[in-house]
């Protein structure tokens, strides 16, 4: 079996096993789930989300709202309801990243999104396995509740993710499992914990049900965006500044070192002429002097 036959082959089991946990997700999906407020939260993970990532630069570590969607979703609806966002919102992202020409290779975008789904399938399967405590016995929506529930939550997901995906990555290409955990999972860590936090101050904020309360904490919420999001802007402008700088340099230096090489190249043609004419003249002194000495005709010596 080729490497790209055995890399479909890989994909297309992932693939699979993504459809079976949507499928699994719809069955035990609620019926009351169905509501405005599940479809707010969908479009908000599917359209408004992928847009409003925060990444910092030269930086894997992202602030992600469409991570925030998937645990209030699971907060407010749910399991297989969050499956469902899960799936729909990796998606969505890929397809986003795709329409601003980021390459995904064959079958990458369907294999991503299984990926993302079976591992947030995994987390509410083992969540449901966690045996009874007090930690997640507290009242909900308390903040005991919130704080377990979430940090818990985000940490079996970036368990399961990682290993899942090193799985892949060891499947497809052989890839030794845990340099690729070292190197692309841990960073997607803080994306979780900070989307899970997102999570749990829009839910408390949610369940204060005071409409000046909320008017005013979304309002500082969108300052706080805004201005980080300028500061990013401004450190992106900055950078790009100064590699600009550092190309025109290079460029500088390169067109002194090609004028260089071209000075060097003439005067090695200058010398070259140059030697090329004093031995002429030596060859036409050595003529005239045989002339002088020697006879045209018979080639003997002049008395």
């Amino acid at each position: 079996m080729d490497k790209a036959t055995h890399s479909d082959l890989t994909k297309g089991m992932v693939i699979s096993l993504g459809l079976v946990c949507v499928a699994y997700a719809f069955a035990a999906l609620p019926s009351e789930t169905l509501s405005a407020g599940f479809v707010l939260v969908l479009v908000f993970s599917m359209v408004v989300g992928p847009r409003m990532s925060l990444t910092l630069p030269r930086s894997r570590f992202a602030i992600s709202f469409s991570d925030a969607a998937v645990f209030l979703t699971f907060l407010l609806y749910g399991g297989p309801a969050a499956i469902l966002v899960a799936a729909l919102e990796s998606l969505a992202n890929c397809l986003h990243l795709k329409a601003k020409d980021f390459y995904f290779g064959r079958w990458m975008v369907p294999t991503n999104v299984a990926i993302n789904t079976i591992s947030f399938t995994f987390t509410y399967i083992i969540w449901l396995n966690i045996p009874k405590t007090s930690f997640n016995t507290a009242q909900a929506g308390s903040t005991q509740h919130l704080f377990t529930s979430l940090g818990s939550l985000a940490i079996i997901h970036f368990v399961a993710s990682s290993l899942l995906f090193s799985i892949f990555a060891w499947l497809k290409d052989r890839l030794n499992p845990w340099t690729t955990i070292v190197q692309n999972c841990f960073a997607s860590s803080m994306t979780q914990i900070v989307g899970a936090g997102l999570a749990g101050l829009v839910y408390k904020i949610i369940n204060f049900g005071d409409l000046v309360t909320g008017v005013i904490a979304f309002f500082a919420v969108s300052v706080a965006y805004l201005s980080y999001r300028r500061s990013i802007a401004e450190v992106k402008e900055a950078m790009q500044q100064a590699e600009s700088a550092e190309r025109e340099k290079a460029q500088a230096e390169r067109e002194l070192r090609i004028e260089a090489e071209k000075y060097v190249y003439e005067i090695a043609v200058a010398l070259e002429k140059e030697e090329s004419a004093n031995e002429a003249l030596r060859k036409s002194e050595k003529d005239l002097q045989h002339a002088a000495l020697y006879d045209s005709l018979t080639g003997l010596p002049n008395r």
